[in-house]
C-alpha cells in the first residue's frame, strides 16, 4: 500500500513546515552532544566522565527547554487556523462548493503538523523518563490537550520561566504532548541518585483560588456542607470544578507513590483513572521493527536508498555505500526522506 507523505504536511497555502521541523531536530535534540564539544569533551566521555556526564545532561536539558516555547508557539498558530479551517468546510459543505477539497487538505495538513510536534514533545519524554512503564500511569484518555491556543500559551510561558531556573530541571507542558495527559505542567529533575517527576497542576481564577483555600483549611477534603455552601457562594460549576480538584490531588498523591507496580487501594476503587493505573500492573509489551530489519538492507543494497514506512509518522531509512554517495552532505538526508515515498507501508510489528 503506497502512502502520500508531501501532500499531508505541506500545502500551498500553508508556510513550508519543513524548514521549521529541520530546526527544531537539529537544535532540540542535539544539546548534550554540543555542551560536550563546547566543554572539550567527545562524546562517550559522558558514559566514564561524571563531569562530562553533567555537561551532557545539561546541554540536553537546555535544549529541551529551548525548543518547548518555538514548539509551543507553532503549536497555537496551528490551532488557531484549525480552528478556522473547520469553520470554512462547514461554510463549503453548505454551499457544496468546489473549494472544499482545498480547504480539507489544509485541514489535514494542520492536524498533521500538530501530530509531529506532539511526536516530537513525546520523544523527549522518551529519552528522559525511567521506563516505557511510566507512561501507563500518565495516559488514560484518547484525546490530547487543550483545544484553547491562549491557555495553551500560558502554560507555556508557566513552563518556560519555571525552566530557567535549575538547569537539573525541566518542566514539560502536558498539552504539548500525547503521552501526559494528568496536570498541566510535568517536572523532570535528575540528580546524582537518578530522575524524579512531579505533577504540577496550574490553576488560576478567584473560583479556583477560593477552592484552593478552602481545602487547605479543610486539609485536603471537602464535606457535602462545605461543597453546598460553593455552590451557594459560587454556583453549580464551583461545586464541579471543587470535586475535579478533589479527584486531581487523589490522583497526585497515588502518583507520588507509584512503584512498579502496585495495587490499587480499595477505597479508590472504581475510579476509572486511578484503576488505569493499576492495571498498568507490569511494563507493557514493547513494540520491534527487528523483524522488518532484513527487508530493510535487501531494499537498500538493491535500490540505494530505501524507506520503510512503519506508521503515519514513522519510517525506517536504509542507504547504501552508493546511496550515501548519491546524498553528498548527511545533513540532506533528512531532506531525501521527506521527499521520498515509501514503497511499503506496514503495521508495527509486536
Amino acid at each position: 500500500m503506497r502512502k502520500r507523505i508531501t501532500p499531508v504536511i505541506e500545502h500551498q497555502a500553508l508556510e513550508p513546515f519543513e524548514p521549521l521541523l529541520k530546526e527544531i531536530l537539529q537544535w532540540g535534540f542535539d544539546g548534550g552532544v554540543r555542551a560536550l564539544e563546547a566543554a572539550g569533551y567527545k562524546l562517550g566521555d559522558d558514559l566514564v566522565d561524571d563531569k562530562a556526564n553533567e555537561c551532557f545532561k545539561n546541554g540536553l536539558f537546555l535544549s529541551y527547554a529551548q525548543i518547548q516555547p518555538a514548539i509551543g508557539v507553532t503549536c497555537a498558530d496551528l490551532m488557531r487556523k484549525q480552528k478556522q479551517l473547520s469553520e470554512e468546510i462547514k461554510r463549503f459543505r453548505r454551499k457544496k462548493s468546489d473549494a472544499l477539497t482545498d480547504i480539507e487538505e489544509q485541514s489535514e495538513a494542520v492536524q498533521n503538523r500538530l501530530a509531529i510536534l506532539r511526536r516530537l514533545m513525546d520523544g523527549i519524554l522518551w529519552v528522559l523518563l525511567p521506563g516505557s512503564w511510566i507512561f501507563q500511569h500518565l495516559v488514560f484518555q484518547s484525546r490530547s490537550g487543550t483545544s484553547d491556543p491562549d491557555e495553551l500559551m500560558k502554560l507555556v510561558a508557566i513552563a518556560t520561566e519555571q525552566n530557567q531556573e535549575s538547569k537539573r530541571e525541566l518542566h514539560i507542558v502536558a498539552d504539548l504532548t500525547n503521552l501526559v495527559q494528568l496536570g498541566d505542567i510535568i517536572r523532570i529533575r535528575w540528580d546524582d541518585d537518578g530522575l524524579y517527576l512531579r505533577v504540577q497542576e496550574i490553576k488560576t481564577g478567584q473560583v479556583n483560588y477560593k477552592i484552593d483555600d478552602l481545602i487547605l483549611t479543610r486539609k485536603g477534603n471537602l464535606s457535602p456542607t462545605d461543597l453546598d455552601q460553593l455552590e451557594i457562594e459560587l454556583g453549580p460549576s464551583a461545586r464541579k470544578q471543587a470535586t475535579r480538584i478533589l479527584k486531581q490531588r487523589e490522583r497526585f498523591k497515588q502518583i507520588q507513590k507509584i512503584d512498579q507496580p502496585y495495587v490499587l487501594p480499595e477505597s479508590h476503587r472504581g475510579d476509572k483513572v486511578l484503576q488505569a493505573f493499576a492495571d498498568a500492573g507490569k511494563p507493557p509489551g514493547m513494540a520491534t521493527y527487528l523483524s522488518l530489519l532484513p527487508h530493510l538492507v535487501a531494499n537498500a543494497r538493491k535500490d540505494d536508498i530505501y524507506v520503510l514506512g512503519v506508521d503515519d509518522c514513522l519510517f525506517l531509512v536504509g542507504v547504501s555505500e552508493k546511496g550515501m554517495k548519491m546524498v553528498g552532505d548527511l545533513e540532506q538526508l533528512p531532506h531525501w526522506v521527506y521527499h521520498i515515498k515509501p514503497e511499503t507501508c506496514v503495521k508495527t510489528m509486536n
